[in-house]
This record gives C-alpha cells, structure tokens and sequence, in this order.
C-alpha cells in the first residue's frame, strides 16, 4: 500500500503482491478481507486510524496516509 498511496488496489492486485506466483490458486475474499483487517489493527496500535485504508465499494482498497 505504502508505494501506492491514493490509488486503488483491486483485491487481485493485492493478491499478487502478497502471494506472488500461483497467487490465482491462494487467494480468496476472505483472506484478503483478513489481511486488510490485520494491517488496520496494526495501524490502531501505531494511533493511526484504521480509515487509512478504504474500501472503494466494486474497485477494491485505497490507502490515504
């Protein structure tokens, strides 16, 4: 997120910077609905808030730092 401040990640793009190659076969909604959650819990610990990241509803995530 943090090389693509203000431009919207779809949840594939996410995927394939997470899971790298065979990202197709590891990935799920759910689990990238996770990693957003644990990334927000981790930038409430740094007294950030968690609305740093947005969901852009049909497009994907956005990170506004």
């Amino acid at each position: 997120f943090s090389e693509h401040k203000n431009v919207v990640l779809s949840r594939d793009n996410i995927a394939s910077a997470v899971w790298k190659e065979g990202w197709e076969e590891k990935y799920s909604d759910w689990a990238i609905d996770q990693l957003i959650a644990r990334i927000r819990k981790k930038l409430v610990q740094l007294n950030l808030p968690k609305s740093t990241i947005r969901v852009m509803k049909g497009k994907g995530f956005i990170y506004d730092a």
